[in-house]
């Protein structure tokens, strides 16, 4: 009798280390995912301000939609419970917060336009720092983290290959397909 009662013990501590490490590996698969969007949002997010820097006059001309925080808002409950480092929760919202306030003001200050420019472009330095803090502490939980990652662009992150050695590499690859330009003899060439 004690062997049976033994046994059933012993399988319920199975059953539930069971569903503890699958309940932890799908809580690790919603955070990378999470993450990885995040990640993605906040990358498109970096190259526009890029261009504000490159081109004040797109700060106000820039579409609304120019500065994205919609993942953000969408995960970031739940991203809230699921990362256990407090510290980049905290400086993702830092730096999510301050995306939604310079693209409420570029495009609803009270200021005139140039001088909502010139405001933001003083701080354009502030939110680069902010994205190289929040990109660390990403690539602690995603090593992988570069929208880039598997493309030809990933290679000119570290300006290993030109563009045209990439190019090659793809086609040696079999994975771009190069299309001869065939002439019609009736066709004079163009100039």
């Amino acid at each position: 009798m004690s062997f049976i009662v033994s046994l059933g013990i012993l399988g319920a501590v199975v059953a539930y280390v069971l569903r503890e490490i699958s309940d932890r590996t799908e809580r690790r698969r919603k955070l990378r995912g999470q993450l990885r969007l995040i990640d993605s949002e906040m990358r498109e997010n970096r190259r526009e301000l890029k261009t504000f820097a490159a081109s004040p006059r797109w700060i106000t001309d820039a579409p609304e939609r120019a500065l994205k925080a919609n993942v953000w808002k969408e995960c970031r409950v739940e991203l809230s419970g699921l990362l256990d480092d407090e510290n980049l929760f905290r400086d993702i919202n830092k730096l999510y917060v301050n995306v939604q306030e310079i693209n409420w003001y570029r495009l609803n200050g009270e200021a005139d336009p140039s001088s909502r420019r010139e405001s933001i472009v003083k701080l354009l330095p502030l939110m680069t720092e902010l994205y190289d803090v929040v990109e660390k502490g990403l690539l602690e939980h995603l090593p992988d983290a570069t929208a880039t990652e598997g493309t030809p662009l990933s290679a000119l992150k570290n300006r290993e290959k030109t563009p045209q050695d990439i190019i090659e590499d793809l086609i040696e690859q079999g994975k771009v397909e190069v299309i001869e330009q065939q002439t019609d003899e009736a066709d004079p060439p163009r100039d």
